[in-house]
């Protein structure tokens, strides 16, 4: 499953090198779950049963991190990066940085996930039921933790966007249409009515209109919290569709902050000579440094900004500068969003040059891809 994170959180260690993190909000249905198993494995007594539950909190974490293992280790394997695992409150969703490039293997990453669940509680009620005795505490946690795997695993299979079922079904929308951005909004819109039919049932069953108390053992309170979590993020899927589909169609060469609009400085130059007002300094600003004739680097506003006053009366622009040789340049024909990869992370360069044929013809940074994406949006194929 593929919520975002609803809190903090912290990371407990790393398993095949892929950070692995807590959120404070796993806690909460990591006692609900306990105290759910506390409840019904009745036939054990005061602490076993505690034992017992405490087992059974700690097996159901194992599978929500097998489940997002399972994400995680296919997506390596076709060379996507994965920079984290984090488990939350309705389970857990894999951090991984680019999107799949093909439609197979989103199909691929997405249902592993599942499938390691269906697996699990195969393996898990098989064993309750023909190695341990099923009316056994024992027996009844393990066939209990099979049938929460089994729940699970149906779950993420529904075609509700972020679930693992959702991504599928963007997968088969994207292989059937050829666009990964159609096969986004399709996905994020069944995901949005999916998500409103679920809190629509979770509201009835609150107030008692229908029977939902086989859902959960809080009648309606699940339905509706989840459906209304999984309509947030459909919704912000879509969101997040159409500015990367704007951004795909505006070019670098569009956005760039062009030398006519920006200064020259020498490098030789005091910092507060070169800028002797910075208190009127745009951020978004930057200077182009030559020295004998020769563009050098870049000296961005936010740069000299952010100098303490010693050093902004002391050092010399070639001191605070950014060196050319440490930019990498980006043709003018560029789309938008690869620039915007380029320019996120933490070791990404605040400006991008803008370089053809040889010439420098501008700057482009984060500042001048938010300011294009005020602007209204370009319509979709």
């Amino acid at each position: 499953m593929k919520l975002g994170m609803l809190g903090g959180g912290f990371k407990i260690g790393r398993i095949f090198g892929i950070p692995i993190i807590l959120d404070f909000s796993f806690f909460l249905i990591f006692i609900l779950v306990v105290w759910f198993l506390y409840e019904t494995i009745s036939v054990a007594d005061g602490l076993q049963r505690w034992g017992f539950a405490l087992i059974g909190g700690a097996a159901l974490f194992a599978s929500l991190l097998i489940h997002e293992l399972a994400h995680s280790l296919v997506a390596r394997r076709y060379g996507l990066e994965v920079s984290s695992i984090t488990l939350v409150f309705f389970g857990g969703f894999s951090m991984i940085k680019d999107d799949p490039k093909r439609p197979l293997h989103e199909f691929t990453i997405s249902i592993v996930g599942p499938l390691a669940n269906l697996v699990l509680a195969a393996v898990l009620i098989a064993i309750a039921l023909f190695v341990l005795d099923r009316e056994g505490a024992a027996g009844r946690m393990v066939y209990l933790i099979g049938a929460l795997n089994l729940a699970v695993g149906i779950f993420n299979l529904l075609p509700g966007f972020p679930l693992d079922g959702g991504h599928i079904f963007r997968a088969l929308v994207w292989q059937l249409t050829g666009s990964p951005y159609r096969a986004t909004r399709a996905a994020a819109a069944l995901g949005q009515i999916f998500a409103a039919a679920l809190f629509l049932v979770g509201v009835l069953g609150v107030l008692r209109v229908i029977d939902v108390d086989f859902l959960s053992g809080f009648s309606g309170l699940w339905p509706a919290v989840i459906g209304f979590l999984l309509w947030t993020q459909a919704r912000q899927a879509a969101r997040t569709a159409e500015l990367q589909h704007d951004l795909q169609a505006r070019r670098v060469g569009d956005l760039m902050l062009e030398p006519t609009r920006s200064r020259t400085v020498d490098a030789d130059l005091l910092v507060v000579q070169a800028a002797p007002n910075r208190a009127r300094l745009d951020h978004r600003e930057a200077f182009f440094v030559y020295s004998a004739d020769i563009v050098i680097g870049i000296l961005p506003a936010s740069a000299v900004l952010l100098l303490n006053d010693v050093r902004y009366h002391s050092a010399r622009v070639r001191d605070v500068m950014i060196p050319a040789d440490a930019l990498t340049p980006i043709d003018p024909g560029a789309r938008a969003d690869e620039a915007l990869k380029r320019l996120q992370g933490d070791d990404a360069p605040r400006l991008l040059p803008v370089v053809a044929d040889g010439r420098l013809l501008g700057l482009v940074g984060i500042d001048q891809i938010i300011s294009a994406l005020r602007q209204p949006a370009a319509p979709g194929p």
